[in-house]
């Protein structure tokens, strides 16, 4: 009697559990993919730590304060000179073939003209940008620009909705699949386009919250930046939105990402 008490508990338990699980949503990408997580939670010093244990720390320049953000901190950029300057690498450049996801958390309190709320970019010069995820006069956008692609080639968002506005918190996103250009604002597709060449790979750093080149700076609070090398899906976008890159992500109290997200893999 009492053996078959502890199996119906079992049963019961094992069901319990299954339900919770079922429940839950986890981004479709392998963990070997990202390229860099900056949570911006440390809340003190002058460097941002890369949680995807890569060592793409960004170095806090000009004196972006912490402030409470979206999730936890959050940094807040002065609009005159501050960002995250982080050293290049391959896993953060464009490329021929390249399979690229960049999100951020935003809250801008200025819009102005072209490229005057960059998010955070990856330009080289005028002619030469790996990508870049910025708000042009209210517009979410992606661009690149390469020697081939003649002119600089943006995919931006008012056509299906996507127009920012002033001091609210945003999600924004671009997934790119080769030529093949999607943006994001908090979770929706709103914009869509293919580009006519493949992103360059430069040597320029990646700058968060400006276009250095161009002493174009970010004003307000960015939180939550991840770069990752694959094709999410929008229902992997919702839940990093939703749930945050600590969760969504798995990462650990310590830090660093976790070394399995269950059954997960990257998308082809």
């Amino acid at each position: 009697m009492l053996l078959k008490v502890r199996l119906i508990l079992v049963c019961i338990v094992t069901l319990v559990i299954s339900a919770l699980f079922a429940g839950l949503s986890y981004p479709k990408i392998d963990s070997t993919s990202i390229a860099a997580v900056w949570l911006f939670n440390e809340g003190k010093g002058d460097a941002a730590k890369d949680s995807s244990g890569n060592g793409n720390d960004g170095k806090l320049t000009n004196g972006p304060t912490w402030v409470k953000g979206k999730f936890d901190m959050a940094l807040q950029f002065d609009g005159k000179d501050d960002f995250v300057d982080v050293e290049d690498t391959d896993e953060l450049s464009g490329s021929d073939g390249k399979k690229l996801t960049v999100v951020a958390w935003f809250k801008t309190t200025k819009i102005e003209g072209t490229d005057n709320t960059p998010i955070v970019t990856k330009y080289l010069s005028a002619s030469e940008k790996d990508w870049g995820l910025t708000v042009d006069s209210g517009k979410l956008k992606f661009a690149y620009e390469t020697v081939g692609a003649g002119v600089d080639f943006e995919v931006n968002a008012p056509s299906m909705g996507g127009v920012v506005e002033l001091d609210k918190w945003y999600h924004g996103a671009f997934v790119l699949d080769r030529k093949a250009v999607k943006v994001y604002l908090d979770g929706a597709e709103v914009a869509a386009a293919t580009i006519p060449t493949e992103t360059p790979n430069t040597d320029v750093n990646v700058a968060i919250g400006a276009v250095v080149y161009r002493n174009n700076y970010y004003q307000g609070l960015i939180d939550e930046v991840a770069v990752i090398n694959a094709v999410l899906s929008q229902e992997d976008i919702s839940t990093i939105m939703n749930d945050g890159l600590q969760q969504a992500l798995s990462v650990s109290r310590a830090g660093k990402l976790t070394v399995t997200w269950g059954s997960i893999k990257e998308k082809d």
